[in-house]
């Protein structure tokens, strides 16, 4: 039995059990031992504390006391100071002056505010209670931006009364192809939810189309009248953007904004080397010019000089005077079917898209047809624009489609104005153009010392030489500097400040007012309406 239970034999299974003694004492021994050295240091870390906080208490009694001196010695300095000036104020005699003058009652003060004016405060917000997302809020502030932007492009500078009113045609024909573009980008965006970068490829698509079937023959045009070459473009350009819908409307909102973006630059690139489009040119290997203007022969038979004696000109009205009257009508004949086509049916189905196309898809809608649709539709907004654009420009040039003129700033309107909100898009586009105006005055006046805005230009130079000469050599070297300014005058390049302006204006829009400056109003049942009934 003794050999089952230890085979090895008793002796060694005593030299075991005693090995394990020893190494259990052994261990004892040595957590007491941490212990007792543990316990020893309290004692140690006390003493150098009362030491280190005597020695602290010492130095700042040191520090401290020439300190307390000089702040009850600067006390009494400011004490008599403030003495002596009330003193002076009390001989002088002012204060009961002053009370006697502007002293009024509180009774008439709350008398001089009307209780009409009170009374119509309070019914204005029962009538608004959503602010700026409100029917009334929504136009009152709608009719208070365009009035403001209206004043400051009345007032930009400008050298005599011909160059005024070439300058307020020129601002208004702007205004109404960025509101059409921004409206185009609305229905894809800001209606149907589908992130469109390439806008400016349908209104590039369309410019290009007019240009060449309204150019001369003899030059690789088609000779077409303006308004059939109109038509034709928005029709290519509605082709297209219905046609895009087959292979990117299932796509996600990053993917599809990459393919729409990269159509544009596809046709800039196409419209700088393909000889296909090229007409109306003889001296270059590019472009698209010499095409046909809306009315242009007829304005020349005399209602020229009937409006330029009209508008006080010394001489004819430019042709971008007719072309500012048409714009506005197409601006307003495409705002007034946006807004019948928004509060109509489709409208309602696109903001469900928009919302939930899963959702959309439940309740029984062709979510393909109606995105296929919106794209379609959209486009031929952009193409109308674009086709106003070429005829401002009187030619096509691939900088036409350059994005950063283009796309940035209608996006810059979109963000501005307010998605799902034509209102918005035409605030948006407006504030846009005048941006970019007062830039081109500042590069004007960079040279003049007469004209508005040399001051700031002078200013913004100094600030970027600032920038380059003095901050900047610590990062870069004087080499650097002297490539690209080698007359030594370093002075900021105004397109680019322009381009950060408006990032600015994004930005601020973006964290002030996130749905912005007019923001979409939706429907709320048995909401109070301006004629003070309800909708149902």
């Amino acid at each position: 039995g003794v050999l089952l239970i230890m085979p090895q034999g008793i002796g060694d299974a005593y030299e075991k059990w005693n090995i394990e003694r020893i190494r259990k004492r052994a261990a004892q021994r040595s957590e007491s031992n941490e212990l007792q050295h543990l316990s020893a240091k309290p004692s140690k870390i006390a003493q150098i504390n009362s030491t280190i906080s005597g020695k602290s208490a010492n130095i700042s009694d040191a520090i401290m006391q020439p300190l307390r001196k000089l702040s009850a010695a600067t006390e009494d300095k400011i004490a008599n100071a403030k003495r002596k000036i009330k003193e002076i104020w009390n001989k002088i005699g002012l204060p009961a002056k002053l009370s006697s003058v502007i002293a009024v009652p509180k009774k008439s003060i709350q008398n001089k505010t009307p209780e009409s004016m009170k009374n119509w405060l309070l019914s204005y917000k029962e009538k608004s209670p959503f602010g700026r997302q409100s029917p009334i809020a929504s136009n009152h502030f709608f009719i208070f931006c365009t009035f403001i932007l209206v004043i400051m492009a009345w007032n930009l500078p400008s050298v005599n009364t011909n160059t005024k009113i070439l300058q307020i045609a020129r601002l208004i024909v702007l205004v109404c192809i960025f509101t059409l573009l921004s409206m185009s980008l609305n229905m894809h965006t800001g209606m149907a939810g589908m992130t469109n970068f390439g806008v400016i490829f349908f209104a590039g698509i369309a410019a290009v189309t007019a240009g060449i079937v309204s150019a001369p023959s003899d030059l690789g045009g088609r000779g077409w009248e303006p308004w059939m070459a109109m038509v034709a473009g928005a029709t290519i350009a509605g082709i297209a953007g219905w046609m895009l819908a087959y292979p990117t409307a299932n796509l996600r909102m990053d993917y599809f904004a990459v393919v729409t973006i990269s159509l544009g630059e596809i046709l800039r690139i196409g419209l700088q080397a393909e000889p296909l489009l090229r007409a109306g040119v003889t001296s270059s290997a590019i472009g698209i010019s010499k095409y046909k203007l809306p009315l242009s022969d007829w304005w020349k038979t005399g209602p020229n000089e009937t409006v330029g004696g009209w508008l006080g000109l010394e001489s004819a009205a430019p042709h971008v005077v007719l072309l500012a009257a048409i714009s506005v009508v197409i601006l307003l004949v495409v705002w007034g079917v946006l807004n019948r086509v928004y509060a109509s049916p489709w409208g309602r189905i696109l903001r469900s898209i928009r919302e939930d196309e899963e959702v959309s898809q439940h309740h029984g809608h062709n979510v393909f047809m109606h995105k296929a649709t919106a794209l379609a539709a959209g486009a031929i907004i952009a193409g109308i624009g674009g086709i106003i654009w070429a005829w401002l420009n009187t030619s096509i040039w691939p900088d036409f489609l350059n994005p950063v003129r283009s796309t940035f700033l209608i996006w810059a309107a979109f963000i501005v104005g307010g998605k799902a909100n034509d209102r918005g898009m035409f605030v948006g586009a407006f504030l846009i153009v005048i941006l970019d105006f007062v830039f081109n005055v500042m590069v004007v006046a960079r040279g003049d010392t007469d004209l508005a805005f040399h001051s700031v230009v002078s200013t913004i130079d100094d600030v970027f030489a600032w920038f380059v000469q003095d901050f900047g050599l610590n990062f870069w070297s004087q080499q650097s500097i002297d490539k690209p300014f080698p007359n030594g005058r370093i002075t900021a390049e105004l397109a680019y400040v322009k381009l950060a302006l408006v990032g600015v204006v994004i930005l601020a829009a973006l964290r002030y007012a996130p749905k912005g400056l007019i923001p979409e109003v939706p429907f709320r049942p048995g909401e109070v309406v301006e004629n003070g009934g309800e909708e149902q």
